[in-house]
Order: structure tokens, then sequence, then C-alpha cells
């Protein structure tokens, strides 16, 4: 549900939304799909994420307190902290690994096919939340 709609009683009666549904960012829908998941012993290893996942620190704190590995991107504008305390844009401090560091690898496609995969396995994730959600007619 839009932003906007979650406070507009007559747009929430027209389209057929419940009153009792709160509005969430997508940020508070991962976390609640994942606590869901970790409840039923189901929750996998680490998650991924777009920049709007990553943006969230709060879905970050979750992730971590969980110990559920993640792969969030980031715009290169994003300020990140160093283990020293500095602080500076993630391009910035990608600068900063030697070249060495860096792996290289040819399977793109590979990751490609990964996360189509997963995405839809997420979808289906979503979808099963609210389906719980819903109460029973």
């Amino acid at each position: 549900m839009p932003a906007d709609w979650a406070g507009d009683r007559e747009l929430r009666h027209a389209a057929g939304i419940p009153q009792d549904l709160k509005f969430a960012t997508k940020p508070q829908l991962a976390a609640e799909i994942i606590t869901g998941l970790l409840a039923e012993g189901r929750c996998p290893p680490w998650v991924t994420g777009d920049e709007v996942y990553g943006r969230d620190a709060k879905l970050r704190t979750f992730l971590e307190e969980r110990r559920t590995g993640y792969v969030l991107k980031i715009p290169c504008s994003f300020r990140i902290t160093l283990p020293t305390g500095q602080k500076m844009r993630a391009d910035h401090a990608a600068r900063l690994v030697p070249a060495a560091a860096w792996q290289t690898t040819r399977h793109y496609l590979h990751w490609s096919w990964w996360r189509r995969r997963h995405q839809a396995r997420a979808r289906w994730f979503h979808q099963r939340a609210r389906l719980r959600r819903q109460p029973s007619p």
C-alpha cells in the first residue's frame, strides 16, 4: 500500500484495504518476513537487497543481531564508518582497498541466475506472509 493511502480512509475503503492493515516500508516488510522465516527455522544464512534495503540502518542492525549475513547494495555516495572510526563515502573507501585484495570472477551469469531464482522465492515468501496476515472470511 502506498504511504499516502495509509491515512486516507475513503481511498482505503474504495480500494478494499482493511483498516487494520498498516503502512510499512520495504525494509520493515523484509524484517517481518525474515522474522517469520527464523521462527519457522527456514531463514537462509544470508540475504540480498538493493539500495532501498542497504540504506536502512535498522534493517542492517536487525540482520546483524540475528546473525543473518547480508549483501545489500548502497549508493556510491553512502557514508560508511571504517574500523578506525573515520567516516567517508563508500566509493572513496573502496579505493583504499589494495588491488590484490579484490577478487573477480567470470561467472557473472551464474550470479544473475542465482539472483533471479532467489528473487522469485522471496516474492513467494512475501505473498505467503501477506496471505497469513489477511483475516479469514
